[in-house]
């Protein structure tokens, strides 16, 4: 190996931690790319925020045994949305991660090629 290809390993070695931190996870979710996808997350959100906050409004000031089973249903219904889009996000920012990870590997890989042939190619 020579030196460049030295440092290319030990700059892949120093960027390691910061790649998988959880602001830059955050900071690839959070790009111009996702735009769509954070603001049907975020709309969705929303939505189910104020349908969980209006069913407990509405269980407490129901009388009926029978309206608050409905309210609560609801309420648990809103919150598992929640906690249904908390968890797409998630593994949306690992795709990204994944995506990122291969790609080096694929890099790596054709650096790899391109040295095997250059050695291949001088020898006799």
């Amino acid at each position: 190996m020579n030196d460049q290809q030295n440092n290319i390993t030990a700059e892949d070695k120093i960027d390691e931690p910061n790649e998988y931190s959880i602001r830059t996870m955050l900071g690839d979710f959070y790009n111009r790319k996702m735009t769509s996808i954070v603001v049907l997350v975020m709309l969705d959100s929303l939505i189910a925020i104020a349908l969980a906050v209006y069913a407990a409004i509405r269980f407490f000031n129901s009388g009926q045994t029978r309206n608050q089973i409905m309210f609560a249903t609801i309420f648990l219904t809103a919150v598992i949305i929640m906690a249904l889009l908390k968890i797409v996000s998630w593994q949306i920012i690992h795709r990204n991660a994944m995506n990122r990870k291969l790609s080096k590997i694929e890099n790596q890989i054709a650096q790899l090629n391109k040295t095997m042939t250059d050695l291949c190619d001088k020898q006799p």
